[in-house]
């Protein structure tokens, strides 16, 4: 399963971050309520962004905050204007499986595949499924990702009807747009969410779905600051 598109830069376009492709749980419970969209907004519990445009004069998300991305879009997804942006450690803006759903998009085979089921495809191809010889295709932009993740294909067993692993949703797509200082010490996670590994009650046979393309991470900022994590995996 391949990784989503990430890109960070000044206004001015010089590359300011390596990004890390690192492994950071984040736990969504039921759906918050929507995000604050005064212009200077104080976040300091779960709450929601979903597509559109939002423009803040100042944006801080602190406390324990887990606010979600959700871009269950062919289009792009959330984008976010700020004259000042801080993200607090501990604290995330997470997309992880809030892209498009499982055999959809772009980057999806959406065939059904028997016993093992491709991954969806974005910064690059899925994985192959395990009988079909499918993959996700891979598409977006290198240098301005914009686009949320693919969802995995589904997969079934001929042997045992009463089984079917469906595929995981792909990840949400993030633009950032800060016309100043960009603080960024907890984490920003667009990842594809898992297939389902399906056993079977008529005898020793699984399905496993695909697994979700990672979505995008855009940013752009004058001045950036923090130690926190950027991550699109697949």
């Amino acid at each position: 399963m391949p990784y989503g598109l990430m890109s960070s830069r000044r206004i001015t376009n010089a590359l300011v971050v390596l990004f890390h492709f690192l492994a950071f749980p984040v736990v969504l419970g039921a759906d918050p309520p929507p995000c604050e969209t005064s212009p200077t907004t104080l976040i300091t519990r779960s709450c929601e962004f979903l597509p559109g445009v939002y423009t803040y004069k100042s944006l801080t998300i602190s406390g324990t905050a887990v606010v979600r991305v959700t871009s269950n879009t062919t289009g792009p997804g959330v984008t976010i204007f700020a004259d000042e942006f801080s993200l607090c450690a501990g604290c995330s803006l997470t997309g992880n499986g809030l892209g498009l759903p499982a055999s959809s998009g772009p980057g999806s085979s959406s065939q059904a595949s028997r016993y093992g089921a491709p991954g969806g495809g974005h910064g690059g191809e899925g994985g192959r499924g395990f009988s079909s010889g499918l993959v996700g295709r891979a598409y977006g932009s290198f240098t301005e990702p914009m686009l949320s993740g693919s969802g995995g294909s589904s997969a079934f067993h001929p042997d045992c009807p009463d089984i079917a692993g469906p595929g995981g949703a792909g990840g949400s797509a993030l633009r950032l747009v800060v016309s100043g200082r960009a603080t960024i010490a907890g984490a920003i996670t667009m990842n594809g969410g898992h297939g389902s590994h399906e056993y079977s009650t008529c005898g020793f046979y699984n399905a496993n779905g695909g697994g979700g393309s990672g979505g995008s991470v855009w940013i752009g900022c004058g001045e950036l600051a923090g130690d926190g994590l950027i991550i699109a995996n697949g």
